[in-house]
């Protein structure tokens, strides 16, 4: 939240959470797991958790005072900048997401609409080092 210790620094280190109550996503979920491997391969265990379902609840929770969250750059773009600040995590990490579908079902165009929307977004975010996009072609 504005006015946290961390949030003045440059950079916060994995490490740097301990004690403090981490708000995550549930176990089990996407990020969460990605998170969860990174702590592990870096030996650091996390805290007292507060369980969310999405990264926008966690950055809600943090700006009301539950404690810090780690999420994604493109999620960051939802948070009130006037509530809850960010900052780069060291040692930074790779964050896969997409949209998934079955092969071959032809999506709604509600559902397409929105795709586009999303990659369009992304695409927008994408800078060096940042957001990088993959060819939705290419198998992963």
């Amino acid at each position: 939240p504005r006015g946290h210790p961390r949030a003045d620094r440059a950079v916060v280190d994995l490490a740097d959470p301990a004690g403090v109550p981490l708000a995550q996503q549930f176990p089990g979920m996407l990020l969460r797991r990605q998170i969860d491997a990174l702590m592990e391969a870096h030996d650091v265990a996390p805290g007292r958790e507060v369980l969310t379902g999405s990264s926008q609840l966690a950055q809600h929770l943090v700006a009301n005072g539950a404690g810090l969250t780690i999420i994604d750059r493109l999620s960051v773009l939802a948070m009130d900048s006037h509530r809850v600040t960010s900052r780069p995590l060291t040692p930074t990490r790779w964050v896969a997401f997409g949209v998934i579908r079955h092969r071959g079902d032809d999506p709604d165009p509600l559902v397409q609409a929105l795709t586009d929307m999303l990659r369009d977004q992304v695409a927008a975010c994408a800078v060096p080092g940042s957001i990088e996009m993959l060819n939705p072609d290419d198998p992963v």
